[in-house]
């Protein structure tokens, strides 16, 4: 049975086991090094591994906005775009459009993204360099409800079968739109 040693212990008297330095010294390679591994996330069932204070970067690392009542992520100087945060962005070339640029100077809209490989083809590449219908890898997988083929949109099924964010307010059970809540209550709560 092997000698064990205390971690503080191996350091200060710098102890190498007799079989540790014999394998060191014959084959003159260094020997391997543990991996550092975070520990996962605290949120239930999140196996992402944790950043600051125990939870990856969706469930808390992120800062909030300053500003009293809100809950957007920070841009610059402590605040969102919503509250005053200046973030500059190339517009679309695109003659009266006003979207934001995202590649070769125009939107998505008007052609800002990377196209399929297939001679001829103006559609959007995905992953692989090809389009859908050119054998490209889409990144969702289908609908875990059986028997339904339609791209999984959240929590791994497609809207049509509960795969979208509920409203916040109690009982309801429409899509979230704004703020994490449905049209409805929006509406009112910006009416009050």
């Amino acid at each position: 049975m092997a000698r064990v040693v205390p971690a503080k212990a191996k350091k200060r008297e710098g102890f190498q086991s007799s079989s540790s330095s014999a394998m060191a010294g014959s084959s003159g390679a260094k020997p391997e090094k543990k991996k550092y591994q975070r520990r996962e996330c605290s949120h239930p069932y999140c196996e992402t591994p944790s950043r600051k204070g125990g939870l990856c970067h969706k469930h808390g690392v992120k800062r909030i906005c300053s500003a009293e009542g809100c809950w957007r992520q920070v841009q610059r100087g402590g605040v969102c775009i919503f509250h005053g945060a200046v973030v500059s962005r190339k517009e679309c070339e695109m003659e009266g459009c006003t979207t934001a640029a995202n590649q070769y100077g125009f939107c998505h809209k008007h052609g800002g993204y990377t196209r399929c490989r297939e001679s001829g083809c103006e559609k959007r590449a995905l992953k692989g360099g090809w389009c859908l219908a050119h054998g490209g890898v889409s990144y969702t997988k289908p609908c875990l409800m059986e028997g339904c083929a339609t791209l999984a949109h959240a929590f791994g099924y497609c809207h049509k079968h509960g795969g979208y964010y509920r409203c916040k307010q109690d009982g309801c059970e429409k899509a979230a739109q704004k703020g994490g809540l449905c049209k409805a209550h929006f509406k009112s709560q910006e009416e009050e």
